[in-house]
């Protein structure tokens, strides 16, 4: 798999990570989480909706990934 590099130079492989992204059941979340999983990355979705996570999650494909609805704000 090719690295990918960042503007700063830094080098990052998401294969066989795993990663935690808030805010994913759409927009720059979800795109985020759809760069990451097309990566190798396994994925922890969170966010406030639990249906929105689980149709953010139908449309990902990755070896594996758990949603986790909560709200910070209680």
């Amino acid at each position: 798999m090719s690295n990918q590099h960042t503007a700063s130079g830094l080098v990052f492989e998401p294969h066989n990570k795993v990663a935690v992204i808030t805010g994913a059941a759409g927009g720059i979340g979800l795109g985020i989480a759809h760069r990451l999983a097309a990566g190798g990355a396994s994925l922890a979705l969170i966010g406030r909706n639990p249906d929105k996570l689980t149709k953010a999650a139908s449309e990902i494909t990755a070896e594996k990934i758990t949603t986790h609805s909560l709200d910070v704000r209680d």
